[in-house]
């Protein structure tokens, strides 16, 4: 694999590649969901691509002021991304998801069902993205002697490679969402014995999922920020499984705390047996 590195142009193409597949992709995928619900799909389409510059800045802005990386907040500097990277996902993730549902309310429709859509467009295009850091022997791991680890470039042992582990989880996540959108209004349990069922739960799965990814690949990663001893990254998808669960509870129409009367709501019994 290190000799894969030093071929001249060919990594930073192919990743240039495996960006554009996920974006072509998640384009496609956004369009023919929102063509099958019959929406507009300028404004889905202007949503996509504000929700998208929201995540860039957000996750940009970010990590500047985390690491505290004072003077590349000049305006030549920012833009520069190659020459002084850098960029903290859980701020993306959470403006993208933020500027969808905004764009959600301005064309009048329920924000999880268009959540539901972004979650499953959203999973493939973090796979591929994922899958272009590996190409360009970006974002490694800690250093490892299991027969997994990879020798990239500028690290002297070979190292854990979190790019492969994230890339395979979100096509998994994908391929899984993808599968369960036309279905999970026929889960029982999901509908918990109503006639429908509400949307929400590719939301909720994404949220479980990807902060089941992040808080194991958190383990085998140098940790962005420490607060008290704790990995910040780790903390945020902590948050996010957790919040995933409560909204999958939520959405499927449980309630928290509360028992129902027995006897409430059900019809009077009426005795069948004559003179009674």
């Amino acid at each position: 694999m290190q000799l894969w590195w030093q071929l001249p142009w060919i990594p930073a193409i192919l990743s240039g590649i495996l960006i554009l597949i996920g974006v072509l992709g998640a384009g496609y995928f956004f369009w023919k969901k929102a063509r099958e619900e019959h929406y507009d799909l300028w404004e889905v389409f202007d949503g996509l691509i504000i929700s998208g510059i929201a995540a860039f800045i957000a996750s940009r802005l970010s990590y500047v002021f985390l690491r505290g990386e004072w003077a590349i907040l000049l305006p030549k500097n920012f833009i520069q991304i190659w020459n002084y990277p850098g960029l903290w996902a859980p701020a993306g993730l959470a403006a993208a998801f933020v500027f969808m549902g905004w764009s959600a309310r301005k064309m009048k429709r329920e924000m999880f069902e268009i959540w539901d859509f972004y979650s499953l467009v959203l999973s493939w295009f973090l796979a591929w993205y994922w899958l272009s850091r590996l190409a360009i022997g970006a974002a490694a791991g800690i250093s490892t002697q299991l027969p997994i680890g990879v020798l990239f470039p500028q690290r002297v042992e070979p190292a854990h490679p979190i790019q492969l582990y994230a890339g395979v989880g979100f096509l998994l996540l994908f391929r899984y969402l993808w599968w369960a959108e036309p279905r999970y209004r026929f889960f029982l349990w999901y509908r918990s014995k109503k006639r429908t069922a509400k949307s929400g739960f590719l939301l909720s799965i994404f949220l479980i999922v990807t902060g089941i990814l992040g808080v194991l690949i958190g383990f085998v990663d140098y940790p962005f920020l420490r607060i008290f001893d704790f990995d910040v990254n780790q903390l945020f998808y902590a948050l996010l499984f957790f919040s995933g669960c409560v909204l999958l509870y939520v959405r499927s129409g449980q309630l928290f705390f509360v028992k129902k009367e027995k006897g409430k709501n059900e019809a009077p019994f009426i005795s069948s047996t004559p003179g009674a």
